[in-house]
């Protein structure tokens, strides 16, 4: 129970605009580093999620909280200003208000749901996506098509996906930069990237 509590008090210190020394006091070094256009994505293993933030001179703009243990539930609310009581790695997608657009990726043998959210002043301007990775806990309706931007979405498939799909994962997008969070093309851990890293759980 400590580390979970630990854990939680990290994430909640966490904010769009706080320098990489503020981050890695908080969680340490970064397992990994990668480019990602003109920002650098840094990536944590945490004792019960991962913790991905998109950097660019110093500065955290976008960052994203997967839960990957079912006993770590972790509550939204509190970096996004109550308006998404939701709690990770245990409520589904259709916990959360009606999304702006849904996205849906199912390939091969990897897939994400996205919701994205957007309050205005209430939220500070920020961005939010809540979702299901594939690196986190929880389960996804996979039996289902992606979602292609272009033709109007089956409403009723919507609902049914939401309501199935755990939300495992957060994605905080600042105002100040909102294209930051959008430069992930598989939002938040990236499971191709990180598998190298082996019994980190």
């Amino acid at each position: 129970m400590g580390s979970r509590k630990t854990v939680r008090r990290q994430l909640d210190g966490m904010a769009c605009g706080v320098t990489l020394a503020y981050v890695e006091d908080r969680l340490g070094h970064p397992a990994f580093r990668r480019p990602c256009f003109d920002l650098v994505e840094l990536t944590w293993r945490l004792p019960h999620a991962w913790f991905c933030g998109l950097v660019r001179d110093d500065s955290l703009l976008s960052f994203a909280v997967t839960v990957t243990d079912p006993r770590f539930g972790y509550d939204c609310r509190h970096l996004t200003f109550g308006l998404l009581p939701v709690t990770l790695g245990r409520d589904t997608l259709a916990a959360g208000p009606e999304s702006g657009k849904t996205t849906v990726s199912v390939g091969a043998r990897r897939f994400y749901v996205t919701d994205q959210h957007y309050f205005g002043n209430p939220s500070a301007y920020q961005h939010y996506l809540l979702a299901y990775n594939d690196q986190g806990v929880g389960s996804v309706v996979a039996d289902t098509a992606s979602t292609d931007g272009t033709s109007a979405p089956d409403l009723a498939e919507l609902v049914r996906v939401r309501t199935g799909t755990t939300a495992n994962m957060l994605v905080v997008g600042g105002a100040h930069d909102d294209r930051a969070w959008r430069l992930w093309g598989f939002p938040g851990v990236d499971g191709d990237f990180v598998r190298t890293l082996r019994g980190a759980d």
